[in-house]
């Protein structure tokens, strides 16, 4: 009875999403998906209407972001306060600049999963993979972040994952965007075998492009090294910061991990087993590469669920590998299925010894305007 429920609710769905294609072009979908995705997600989480933390220095930073003087702790993370800079959203302005970048990831990840042949309704799943996850949840919630800058570039280098000069200009700004994309490194050049037969020469060309999208960032950290001294190489890298990291997550690390992607988690475990079984070892690699790639972050900074969102490429990844391996009922049956179960989970930010729950935004403003709590100002910080 379910089953055949969620069939022809997903038929609907696909009639739906193909009239609005032939309508508005595939792009102009997935904007329109996009936007409706991020509204709803801002209803599941309660999304910030005020920079917070990190936000209030990107905006402060997108004031005069070329000022060497100006002192701001993260004037190395130069590329969205830039942006923002030059399209007059500084200040308080920034928040939706954030926002701007989701919209352009979830537009571009729907685009392309339709320019491969993978079904509207399938593709709207896989939009909500990502919307429901700390990548999108974690920017709506604590607003200012920038994460989903280098989301998008990062997804950028997915699609051009085999044209090595693309790669470097894509990959280059990430870098620029936040020094935790040098985390990607490994896997970006494992992408270029991904889906083909690439001969080594491939692998090279993509990792010389890598390492020389290092090039602008150290330029960037060498003229304005003594404005962010605390994010340095040796910040990160010393005892104190390690021991510090491990040990506030000693209790949370597990719950955190899960956290990212919650269910979603499934994909990747399932699609590298089918790898196996089926001995695509370079599959296999690429997504327990991704994975451990943003694992290994949380060896020198502590905000766990956050950091696995660096994990994304292997849950679309996965995705597209069960979507391969089932048929299309099955496959929208499985995926719709774990979005429900997914959304019923509750959503937290794990990190720094704290969870912080990410209440739906009617019970945010219950708790607010009726309770006296404030949700938004209880979070860590």
């Amino acid at each position: 009875m379910f089953a055949s429920l969620l069939d022809s609710t997903t038929l609907k769905l696909q009639l739906h999403l193909e009239k609005l294609e032939a309508r508005l072009g595939l792009l102009g979908a997935g904007i329109c998906v996009s936007l409706l995705l991020l509204f709803l997600a801002g209803i599941y989480c309660a999304p910030g209407f005020e920079l917070i933390n990190h936000g209030l220095d990107y905006g402060r930073l997108a004031l005069d972001p070329l000022d060497p003087e100006g002192g701001n702790r993260f004037q190395n993370r130069i590329l969205t306060p830039l942006l923002g800079f030059l399209l007059f959203l500084k200040g308080p302005a920034f928040i939706v600049l954030p926002l701007l970048f989701a919209t352009a990831f979830i537009s571009a990840l729907y685009f392309h999963c339709r320019s491969v042949s993978i079904d509207a309704t399938s593709v709207l799943g896989i939009c909500c993979l990502i919307v429901f996850s700390s990548p999108i949840l974690y920017t709506l919630h604590f607003a200012g972040y920038v994460d989903t800058t280098s989301y998008f570039l990062l997804f950028l280098c997915y699609i051009f994952r085999k044209q090595p000069i693309r790669v470097f200009l894509c990959y280059s700004l990430a870098l620029l965007n936040h020094e935790s994309n040098a985390f990607a490194m490994p896997w970006i050049i494992l992408l270029s075998g991904y889906q083909s037969n690439s001969s080594g020469a491939q692998h090279i060309k993509t990792g010389v492009a890598a390492v020389l999208a290092f090039a602008p960032f150290l330029m960037m950290r060498h003229l304005f090294g003594d404005s962010a001294t605390h994010l340095q190489f040796d910040f990160y890298l010393n005892k104190s910061n390690l021991a510090d990291s491990l040990w506030l997550q000693r209790d949370n690390l597990y719950y955190g991990i899960f956290q990212g992607f919650k269910l979603f988690w499934c994909f990747p475990i399932v699609a590298t087993l089918l790898a196996l079984k089926n001995k695509k070892f370079h599959t296999a690699l690429l997504i327990t590469g991704i994975v451990g790639c943003a694992g290994a972050q949380l060896l020198i900074a502590a905000d766990t669920s956050r950091l696995m969102g660096l994990a994304f490429p292997a849950i679309l990844i996965g995705a597209i590998e069960v979507w391969k391996y089932l048929n299309g009922i099955q496959f929208r049956r499985i995926l719709w299925l774990l979005i429900i179960a997914n959304v019923i989970i509750p959503q937290a930010f794990v990190g720094y010894g704290v969870i912080v729950p990410f209440h739906s935004l009617p019970v945010a403003l219950y708790m607010k305007f009726y309770m006296g709590v404030d949700v938004w100002e209880t979070a860590w910080i």
